[in-house]
């Protein structure tokens, strides 16, 4: 289904197969013929595409047959929720409709990659480590800072947590 949104490169193949379902998340150019709106890719000529390892994630993409487009269930600049519970308590009344799959298996956002023609980017660190994904791509590039951000977690305050530090 991934290849109806995105132009995937010989290493993005390589990095889907060995680490899809699971917590990479990779940028590749849009396809032409992809589906998704523009709104939900920020107009870029990329998409972000990811397989949740999670079983009712899965079954429920299964179900309804495409990929399936969202933002991740916390607000911008503020911890990731780990359970329904603490997305409940962070969103609230601000959505209809919580899927709960039981608690995250790593409870850190996945990690981000950009393959391209020349190596692979690391956009944003995450719960697949550098070196499992550098097995497969060699050393991972830095991304480009005048190249603006170009994935959550590369802005200067990524996380924010609303807890005081004790004196």
């Amino acid at each position: 289904m991934a290849e109806m949104c995105a132009d995937f490169s010989p290493l993005a193949r390589q990095l889907a197969d060995r680490f899809w379902p699971g917590p990479l998340t990779l940028v590749l150019p849009r396809a032409k013929t992809c589906p998704v709106a523009d709104l939900a890719t920020a107009g870029l000529y990329t998409i972000a595409l990811r397989m949740p390892k999670n079983a009712v994630a899965i079954e429920l993409i299964a179900r309804v047959g495409r990929p399936a487009r969202a933002p991740s269930a916390n607000p911008s600049e503020r911890l990731s929720p780990t359970t329904a519970a603490h997305v409940a308590e962070s969103l609230g009344d601000r959505i209809a409709l919580i899927l709960d799959g039981g608690a995250c298996e790593a409870g850190l956002e996945s990690t981000i990659v950009a393959p391209g023609a020349g190596g692979a980017v690391m956009l944003r660190p995450g719960a697949l480590p550098r070196a499992e994904i550098e097995l497969l791509t060699g050393p991972l590039a830095a991304p480009d800072a005048a190249r603006g951000v170009l994935a959550p977690g590369m802005m200067r305050r990524h996380y924010a947590p609303r807890a005081a530090l004790p004196p």
